[in-house]
């Protein structure tokens, strides 16, 4: 019998800080305590914090890319060798920082490369989620700015069955909103608002927990869970 493919989702935060890593992390859990074969994939422009999160300074991801472009496939035993176990039912495919500079995941290369190991990935777990960072750099500690939607990123996000987009306050929902920014697969989009305390952030978490946020699909609140205490 053929495994179902995983659901893919990518979670992208609006700003640095917005929550992104946290919701990866804490989905990452609760599919994995829900017996689910779950795979966590970094691929943060700027800084590979769910990497670090995990203690994950080595990364074969650019190995990857590399044979990719050489071979024109992935072979089973690279991708094992990338991926490291975090617990039960939780593994991790770990990244490093300026790892976009490499010439074999940027332009068409990465794109395909990207749209070829998912399609890999998705035959061996039940759930994948990708966290894709900020969609801006921190002005505060970066000075290189990288296109939001480079072409790894644009294949995450098309393979991605849902995409979860972090804001940072309720403000900067509203000033996102008050654009009227162009909404790339509104189909997919949910739209999360952080209400979180700073100091408080570690303590984000989505499923049988308490969480400060309010969920939003397609500008509409929605409340997933009444015992969330929103």
């Amino acid at each position: 019998m053929t495994r179902p493919q995983a659901e893919i989702q990518v979670v992208i935060g609006q700003t640095h800080g917005a929550g992104a890593t946290t919701i990866v992390r804490a989905l990452g859990v609760e599919h994995a305590r829900a017996n689910k074969r779950t795979l966590l994939i970094d691929l943060d422009l700027w800084s590979v914090e769910l990497s670090a999160s995990y203690h994950q300074s080595q990364s074969k991801f650019v190995t990857l890319g590399e044979e990719y472009w050489n071979d024109g496939m992935l072979r089973s035993d690279a991708i094992t060798e990338a991926i490291v176990p975090i617990e039960e039912n939780l593994w991790l495919l770990p990244n490093h920082a300026h790892w976009l500079a490499s010439s074999y995941l940027g332009g068409t290369a990465g794109y395909d490369f990207i749209r070829a190991l998912f399609g890999t990935l998705s035959m061996s777990y039940d759930s994948i989620l990708v966290d894709l960072g900020a969609s801006v750099a921190d002005p505060k500690s970066k000075t290189r700015s990288f296109l939001p939607g480079c072409a790894a990123h644009l294949a995450a996000v098309e393979s991605a069955s849902r995409i979860f987009y972090v804001f940072s306050s309720p403000s900067e929902y509203e000033k996102w909103r008050v654009a009227s920014p162009r909404v790339e697969h509104p189909e997919k989009l949910f739209l999360l608002i952080n209400r979180a305390k700073k100091q408080r952030r570690e303590l984000l978490t989505i499923g049988s927990y308490s969480i400060p946020l309010v969920f939003i699909k397609q500008s509409s609140e929605l409340e997933l869970d009444p015992t969330l205490g929103l």
